[in-house]
């Protein structure tokens, strides 16, 4: 934000038609051309304005996260001002911001009226969040997620990281993944807190991994 870039540019969407018009004409017609925004910085003032000037520019698609620069990420999402920007434009609006279980999924599709949705922190907190929300859209049962299949997942990463050079760095990746885990679904996060709590004192990867085969 100090140097011009980022969140900072919602207060000016003029700025912004210009930053996707010149990507929209550098890249191919056939490469779809999308842009991520919050609702502004400070307030909503110019939230329609950034919408259709994205549009305008030629975009394909646009993601809102539901909330301010301000609102940072302690605030709730906004998901009715998602309905407002989808009467504004005419492209697919991405709904972004607090869906991290299908409850919350369902609220966000209920109040926002869209047919897309974003997974931030939350596919990393829940990776098979976005598997069973594609189940429930589709009449499929919804897959019961143990921890089992968390704990499989977080040691495939792990024994992916084997030839990292930097290999406490590898670790730290590990360790901060099982430690967001422990905070996602709520009928693992007992495993994977239990499970951080022996490896967070590890500063290289192998006992992890060791550990991760055998819990």
């Amino acid at each position: 934000n100090r140097s011009g870039a980022g969140a900072i540019l919602l207060n000016e969407p003029e700025r912004i038609h210009q930053i996707v018009l010149a990507l929209r004409q550098a890249v191919p017609n056939e490469i779809p051309v999308s842009a991520k925004i919050r609702l502004g910085y400070e307030d909503t003032e110019n939230t329609l304005d950034i919408v259709r000037g994205i549009e305008a520019a030629g975009a394909d698609m646009v993601t809102v996260h539901a909330r301010t620069r301000a609102d940072r990420y302690k605030a709730p999402a906004r998901w009715e001002w998602l309905e407002k920007i989808r009467e504004a434009v005419d492209i697919p609006v991405i709904a972004n911001g607090d869906i991290f279980d299908l409850p919350s999924f369902q609220r966000c599709r209920t109040v926002s009226g869209c047919d897309h949705f974003m997974i931030g922190r939350a596919a990393v907190k829940h990776p098979f969040l976005a598997k069973q929300i594609h189940q429930q859209l589709s009449g499929e049962r919804v897959e019961i997620v143990n921890w089992e299949k968390q704990r499989a997942l977080l040691l495939q990463f792990s024994e992916m990281m084997v030839d990292v050079e930097n290999q406490r760095g590898a670790a730290s990746r590990v360790k901060q993944w099982l430690r967001m885990l422990s905070k996602g679904h709520s009928e693992n996060n007992a495993e994977a807190e239990k499970l951080f709590e022996q490896v967070k004192g590890e500063r290289d990867l192998d006992p992890i991994t060791q550990l991760l085969r055998i819990s």
